[in-house]
């Protein structure tokens, strides 16, 4: 009797283990995982992140926000918080946006602040960008406050407008990447104050290329193309352009990539899979590409299916 119990359940236990495939639930977990990671970057850094799919190659990659550079100008005109600037014209006021900030109002033709981020290999933005600083234009005359490596800009014009743009890769004849021809948003007249502080925001996902001013979305259009690498240093007050106002508390960040997963050759993705998966800042769903759940298959060699589920409010399942 006890060696026939003990081999009903031996047997019960190698059916049960026969069962599991251990490799298989490593594989979804590891997904999810990379789902996580996008979610997690979007709620710790208060910034948008977001998910990539690739059906064919079985790849799914998450890609995050990272600050690289922030500037405020507290002690002198070289008050970088990760790189020192050669300032050339520009001068230190007491008004700023918090603090101090860098004017160029009434400055010489010519006058810039320098910053060679182009040299740190981190000043990577084929994936996109987000450039947020606070102006205060004077009210008279265009200008160039910002040009980041001939790659991105922000202007004013002389009616109050705002212009922001960037250089995407193009492809030439050969299929060898150029730069291609600007992309540009601009908002409407007189949404800048005269002689007030307004916080400028451009962002840029390899979707849309948009345009805030205080937190309003003032100019957005499409573009999906990877974004030319920088060809100098960071300008801050063009010098071909020039400023008419002063700018404080600069921060430049880059979408990066925070981790990657193939599917073994035992899984693939369902039809239903989407091209991605966007996460807002907060970690919840991004309610302008997702006005539903998030919900996709993956496929076993058997031809089984097993569901996956992204919650609006982020909840991966």
């Amino acid at each position: 009797m006890v060696m026939l119990i003990l081999g009903v359940l031996f047997g019960l236990g190698v059916g049960t283990l026969a069962s599991l495939d251990l490799g298989k639930r490593a594989a979804r977990g590891a997904l999810l995982n990379v789902i996580r990671s996008a979610r997690t970057s979007a709620v710790a850094r208060g910034a948008g992140a977001r998910v990539r799919f690739d059906a064919a190659a079985s790849r799914v990659s998450a890609e995050g926000v990272a600050v690289l550079g922030t500037w405020h100008f507290e002690r002198d005109a070289k008050g970088a918080a990760l790189f020192e600037g050669d300032n050339k014209g520009g001068k230190l006021i007491d008004e700023g946006f918090i603090g101090h900030a860098l004017s160029f109002a009434g400055a010489p033709a010519g006058s810039t602040m320098v910053v060679a981020v182009h040299q740190d290999a981190a000043f990577e933005f084929s994936r996109g960008f987000t450039v947020e600083c606070a102006l205060r234009w004077t009210g008279t005359g265009s200008g160039r406050p910002l040009n980041l490596g001939n790659v991105v800009g922000l202007e004013i014009t002389n009616v109050g407008s705002v212009r922001g743009w960037f250089i995407p890769t193009a492809q030439n004849k050969t299929g060898g990447d150029i730069a291609g021809g600007r992309t540009a948003v601009e908002s409407e007249p007189g949404v800048l104050p005269r002689d007030a502080w307004a916080r400028i925001k451009l962002d840029y996902d390899r979707r849309v290329l948009r345009l805030f001013v205080d937190d309003v979305e003032v100019a957005r259009t499409e573009e999906t193309g990877r974004v030319w690498r920088l060809e100098g240093p960071l300008r801050i007050c063009d010098p071909k352009a020039g400023f008419p106002g002063a700018i404080d508390r600069l921060v430049i960040s880059a979408v990066t990539s925070a981790s990657e997963y193939v599917l073994p050759e035992t899984l693939k993705f369902d039809d239903d899979v989407p091209d991605e998966i966007r996460f807002a800042p907060g970690g919840y769903l991004d309610r302008e590409l997702h006005a539903q759940p998030v919900v996709f298959h993956l496929i076993d060699e058997a031809g089984e299916r097993q569901e996956l589920r992204i919650g609006l409010y982020g909840t991966v399942e």
